[in-house]
């Protein structure tokens, strides 16, 4: 076995025993014992672990400047290292075979992960190539008409039916907005143009999100939006408002990393509307997309601002091309005009891209939960904008009580705080008559951290809740006792297909009554199908005590009150959109304990991942 010590140019504290056995196998693939190939492969094994989809080779020697010590790789010269790679046998081009593929942007792809980019582009590329479905505009204007108490608007765009009208006329689009903008009632409101103009042909139409949590949340909110919509009995009942996972749509074959549904068996969809899509990795994504059919209508919800997925990928930031604002093309604009009375605003900010993902993405923008007055919305808006002065500003407004900032100056005394926070507001969950109730109460309180370990991470908080929670006598005894106490709340951390558990579900402990498990605990989950299941504590997947959790895996949650707990040093994780994502999670309240200068400097900080999906499909010279 090849022996990495004795390569200057590889160091081995810097990479995981698998980014090391990966380049072994690279090199014996290639038949070359070359350190700068090793490296290289080394280095695209551990950045799809940190999220980026490639190794952008000219990105990582300005990230290399400021390292030292371990972390810091003594890096070949790149016009170098190209030539290297472009003869290595290992290594091919798009669209070739070969276990590593290199562009001409300098990107060194993992070949399955280049197939999933290639896979996604080349699917949303043949959407938005038929620039406009068949439908009635006539038809299209007078549903208008009535599901819009003002069609057009003279005080501004209406940013919800914009998208309403950009969903009927394309097979392809994206909504973005933040909490509160309204997507499911914009999203049922399409629904409901698309079944009253597909009428009487029925439309097979299928609701999903990339978690459990996520599509419950989206078929009580569907049934919510169905009832309040101006339409006739015919659209409501053909509305659809079951909703379950990505998985399940897709249907697992267990055992294996494929699904029933793929490009050579596809889904019987007429329309597919995936929620919560930022939090949709590549590869979920590209085998989506190949297991659509030609004719499918693919709408995209989420919010572009938020945490991307945590496996590989940014793919909706990446579709939206976030960091740009962008107009429309005049021919839409005309379309929707001449149609239903909606003026958008169409100069020239199109021009000299060649593209016309332009038409295919609406952000909502009016908030109908935080008024301009509130200090979440506020402060939410200053930290997408990256505003670390106006964000610190809003959390020390005392006129304010539903924003505030707690300094870590003295970590034990900000724990103890903490912990009668915790006390008070886990209290009503600890005293529920039932498993039902109480996961409805659970999500009223939550803890975010940033991190899992140490102190302030999920794992030293969550410590410290089952001490508090103990001492106030609403746990009955010490955890260390006996860890399956009556209402001990986990999360699972790793999918079980066979048992339809999956990372993020969230189970409360019980102690059953019924003869058959009297005196036995169970965890009841809720399912995506909106049912109660319940499950023995030693047949469940890798889970953990949750209390607190990380901002990631809050995503696609909502809860009354917000504690956000940031680390005691400064990390990458700390973004804006891992800010953003925490503060959003919160309906009524939020809290940030931390640093002052940590928290400005994480509002400062955006997430960067290398990937080819954005250059591509905005068709940026050089892309794929």
């Amino acid at each position: 076995m090849h022996n990495f010590n004795k390569h200057p140019t590889v160091h081995t504290d810097a990479f995981s025993p698998m980014d090391l056995h990966f380049a072994e196998f690279i090199s014996r693939i290639a038949e070359d014992d070359d350190p700068d190939i090793h490296l290289a492969a080394a280095l695209v094994s551990r950045c799809t672990t940190k999220g980026d989809s490639c190794l952008d080779l000219r990105r990582i020697y300005s990230e290399n400047e400021g390292r030292d010590g371990p972390d810091r790789i003594r890096l070949p010269a790149l016009s170098v290292w190209m030539d290297k790679l472009a003869e290595c046998r290992a290594v091919g081009e798009p669209g070739q075979f070969h276990p590593l593929i290199l562009d001409n942007r300098h990107r060194l792809y993992l070949y399955r992960y280049w197939a999933y980019e290639n896979t996604i582009i080349d699917g949303i590329t043949k959407m938005i190539e038929n620039r406009d479905t068949e439908i009635d505009h006539g038809r299209l204007a007078e549903s208008f008409h009535r599901f819009f108490s003002v069609p057009g608007n003279n005080t501004g765009v209406d940013w919800q039916q914009v998208a309403v009208f950009m969903a009927s006329m394309k097979k392809f689009c994206v909504i973005s907005g933040g909490p509160g903008t309204g997507k499911t009632t914009t999203v049922a409101t399409i629904l409901a143009v698309l079944i009253e103009n597909a009428a009487p042909t029925p439309l097979n139409i299928y609701l999903c999100a990339p978690t459990g949590k996520a599509s419950v949340r989206l078929k009580e909110a569907m049934i919510k939006a169905r009832e309040s919509l101006n339409c006739g009995d015919y659209v409501k009942a053909n509305m659809p408002v079951e909703a379950g996972t990505i998985h399940r749509l897709l249907r697992p074959i267990p055992g294996s990393p494929y699904f029933r549904f793929d490009q050579s068996n596809p889904l019987p969809a007429d329309v597919v509307i995936v929620d919560e899509a930022s939090m949709v990795d590549l590869a979920l994504m590209a085998k989506l997309i190949r297991a659509l059919q030609h004719h499918t209508r693919l709408i995209l919800v989420g919010d572009k601002d938020q945490l991307s997925s945590v496996e590989a990928g940014s793919v909706l930031g990446d579709i939206c091309n976030r960091d740009t604002r962008k107009g429309f093309t005049k021919r839409f604009g005309a379309l929707i005009e001449s149609t239903i009375k909606v003026k958008l605003p169409c100069e020239d900010s199109t021009a000299g891209v060649d593209s016309d993902l332009h038409d295919h993405i609406v952000s909502l923008e009016k908030n109908y939960r935080f008024n301009d007055h509130s200090g979440i919305g506020a402060l939410s808006r200053a930290v997408r904008r990256m505003d670390a002065n106006k964000a610190d500003e809003l959390l020390k407004d005392r006129s304010d009580t539903s924003i505030s900032f707690k300094s870590f100056a003295t970590p034990g005394k900000s724990i103890r705080e903490l912990g009668k926070q915790i006390v008070s507001g886990y209290t009503a969950f600890m005293m529920a008559d039932d498993p039902v109730e109480a996961l409805d109460l659970f999500h009223q309180f939550k803890v975010l951290c940033v991190v899992k370990k140490g102190a302030f991470g999920v794992a030293g908080i969550n410590r410290v809740a089952e001490g508090v929670l103990s001492d106030a006598g609403l746990i009955p005894h010490r955890p260390q006792a006996n860890p399956w106490y009556q209402r001990r709340p986990v999360m699972i951390t790793s999918n079980d297909y066979r048992l339809g558990l999956f990372n993020g579900d969230i189970g409360i402990t019980w102690y059953a009554r019924d003869e058959r498990s009297a005196g036995y605990p169970q965890v009841y989950f809720s399912s995506d199908a909106g049912d109660i299941r319940r499950f023995s504590p030693y047949r469940l997947p890798a889970h953990e005590t949750v209390y607190a959790m990380t901002a990631h895996k809050s995503q696609g949650s909502e809860f009354d009150h917000v504690n956000l707990v940031l680390p005691e040093n400064d990390t990458p994780l700390l973004t804006c959109e891992l800010i953003y994502t925490a503060i959003t999670r919160a309906r009524k309240t939020v809290v940030v304990w931390g640093d002052e200068a940590i928290f400005s400097a994480s509002v400062q900080r955006r997430i960067h991942r290398s990937s080819g999906l954005r250059d591509a499909l905005w068709k940026n010279p050089g892309g794929l």
